[in-house]
């Protein structure tokens, strides 16, 4: 399975800025400067489940106020986390309120927050908002925090990766730590939680009108359309088609939660946190 890439889709007129970004993102990022909103919807449509953009709230606006292209766009594209960048005004911090209703993941404001810490930490949280959010739907309320912790480091090691080692970088653990936990909490071992988690992301992205599998393959790091029909056929016992038939989220999420179950059968009241009246 191919590395995946950490696409960032920068949206803004300004060179110094770009270059700030493309400075503060060398390492693990592939940056691509777009020129205008049509670009970037365009370029979002084939965008890895792990992308971010960072636009200018106000670019293409006349009054200098949140344009209602950027609204659209993150209507459209409610997956991808978008950050806004922002100047320090007060005319301009005047806007976080709307931009935060209409779902910008994160604000960076110009002249204090984009130093190239500032602008990792902006898209790390960024882009775990969004992943985390993915499973958040699907995942049942009896779940202790402990298996959320590790499912919602598996969705943020897709995007370094998607291998162990990233699993249990994002921890900050050992390996062989991660390997007793997951053990302990009843849930499959690292690997097979990381290909659930590329699993449930793909289904996401497939119930995506207009996705093709080549892309939704190429955005979830599967080396071709073949591997990524391979795995849904292995985990889900169904292909592309049919899995869109009957909703692709939804299945792979019934899927994996019947997983979960099967594993915690015997075990006792702690492991994965559900109560024993829910089994």
């Amino acid at each position: 399975m191919s590395k995946s890439t950490r696409q960032v889709f920068i949206c803004h007129a300004d060179p110094e800025f770009q270059q700030t970004v493309r400075s503060a993102l060398q390492r693990g990022f592939s940056c691509w400067t777009l020129a205008d909103w049509r670009s970037l919807r365009e370029t979002a449509r084939d965008a890895a489940p792990t992308a971010v953009a960072i636009v200018d709230p106000c670019a293409e606006s006349r009054d200098g106020n949140p344009c209602l292209e950027l609204k659209t766009f993150l209507a459209e594209f409610s997956w991808l986390p978008v950050i806004a960048a922002v100047g320090g005004t007060p005319a301009q911090l005047d806007h976080l309120l709307t931009l935060g209703r209409w779902g910008v993941s994160e604000v960076i404001v110009r002249g204090m927050e984009d130093t190239p810490a500032g602008i990792r930490r902006a898209v790390r949280f960024a882009q775990g908002k969004v992943l985390q959010a993915v499973l958040e739907e699907i995942l049942p309320a009896y779940l202790s925090g402990r298996v959320r912790r590790i499912l919602f480091a598996a969705a943020e090691a897709i995007g370094s990766g998607g291998h162990a080692p990233d699993l249990a970088a994002s921890l900050g653990v050992t390996e062989t730590t991660v390997m007793r936990r997951c053990e302990r909490l009843r849930l499959p071992p690292p690997r097979r939680v990381l290909a659930w988690v590329r699993v449930i992301l793909a289904a996401r992205l497939l119930d995506q009108p207009g996705r093709t599998s080549q892309s939704v393959a190429s955005a979830c790091g599967y080396a071709t359309e073949a591997g990524l029909r391979r795995v849904l056929q292995n985990f889900l016992g169904m292909g592309v088609t049919e899995l869109r038939s009957r909703g692709a989220l939804d299945t792979a999420a019934r899927a994996f939660l019947h997983e979960l179950r099967g594993l915690r059968e015997g075990g006792d009241e702690g492991a994965a946190g559900e109560p024993a009246s829910a089994r």
